[in-house]
């Protein structure tokens, strides 16, 4: 069996497809956190690890995108991800809210 393990995405569709096309073939895949902020593609990566994910963890950046708080990522990054988070839709947000912190059965959209 071959476990596809993934973290810290960050919005990145294109590092997430070059991912993808390198590791094609996996039996079921985890995602460990982080999937917005920072990158400008944040819609298809979360829509990626609703599908694709079967184990799930809410990063503190997907944490303070849902719940409108400080992610306490560093003083390098903090203008970065506060930018980012203010230019999602808030209409997104509602249902990171929901979201466990620590790994589930089954991802995001399959409530």
């Amino acid at each position: 069996m071959k476990f596809l393990v993934l973290s810290d995405i960050h919005g990145n569709w294109p590092a997430l497809v070059a991912v993808l096309r390198a590791e094609p073939d996996f039996d079921t895949a985890a995602f460990c956190g982080d999937v917005v902020d920072y990158g400008p593609c944040p819609v298809e990566c979360l829509r990626w690890v609703a599908e694709h994910a079967e184990h799930v963890v809410r990063g503190n950046h997907d944490n303070a995108l849902g719940f409108d708080l400080d992610c306490r990522c560093m003083g390098s990054f903090r203008e970065y991800s506060l930018a980012t988070r203010a230019w999602h839709p808030k209409k997104r947000t509602r249902s990171r809210r929901t979201r466990p912190s620590i790994a589930v059965d089954r991802a995001w959209g399959n409530n």
